[in-house]
């Protein structure tokens, strides 16, 4: 399944445009290479009879004594890896129509608190959806055009960024919501509740 797995990433890498790709590119990949994906993540959690000695000790199972007969090896897991980061995306995608619906809505305000508020509240369960992901894809070149970065291959050959336009309504909508919740906090009792989760979580001790 290496060569398979190698010939999947070179024809990825000439597909795009200096790494360039539409959503459509990388979903026709995506289903082109599925039942590879398949394949590779069925092997990759079959255990070997090292492996299943060690999950009987409590050990990690890990392929650090390479054995020869282990699937997990590493190319199996950057492709796994590599795999569901494009994945995300195309479910990303499927927001599109809401994100452009929630934007609509938005423009209908005549910036008052109180409505923006209410859709702020409104849509959190969107863009709790994209939020994370779209903070991480985002970046900006010295025009100050907007891509999503989604990932770099395993051996680092080549990158995977989708053009803004297949996802101009998230991008709107993203940075909106963002400067309203983010900046101007009008859903303060939810930073509130999430300041709280992150205060029970221990942080690490230094060493005196």
């Amino acid at each position: 399944m290496k060569v398979e797995i190698l010939t999947s990433y070179q024809e990825l890498k000439e597909l795009g445009d200096n790494s360039k790709y539409s959503i459509h590119q990388v979903s026709w990949w995506l289903l082109k290479y599925g039942d590879l994906y398949k394949k590779v993540f069925q092997s990759y959690n079959k255990l070997c009879d090292t492996c299943l000695k060690r999950r009987a000790e409590n050990l990690y199972i890990t392929c650090f004594l390479k054995q020869v007969n282990c699937n997990k090896i590493p190319e199996y897991q950057e492709f796994i890896k590599f795999y569901n980061e494009l994945d995300v995306v195309t479910e990303l995608y499927k927001l599109e129509e809401k994100c452009y619906m929630a934007y609509d809505e938005y423009m209908t305000f005549l910036c008052i608190d109180e409505d923006l508020r209410d859709w702020v509240i409104k849509y959190y369960d969107l863009y709790s959806k994209i939020g994370v992901h779209f903070y991480t894809f985002l970046m900006f070149n010295s025009d100050g055009i907007k891509t999503l970065h989604i990932s770099d291959a395993p051996d680092e050959s080549f990158g995977v960024i989708i053009r803004e336009d297949d996802f101009k309504s998230s991008v709107r909508f993203y940075d909106v919501y963002f400067d309203l919740y983010e900046n101007k906090k009008l859903y303060p009792e939810k930073l509130k509740e999430w300041d709280e989760i992150f205060s029970k979580i221990p942080s690490e001790k230094k060493d005196l």
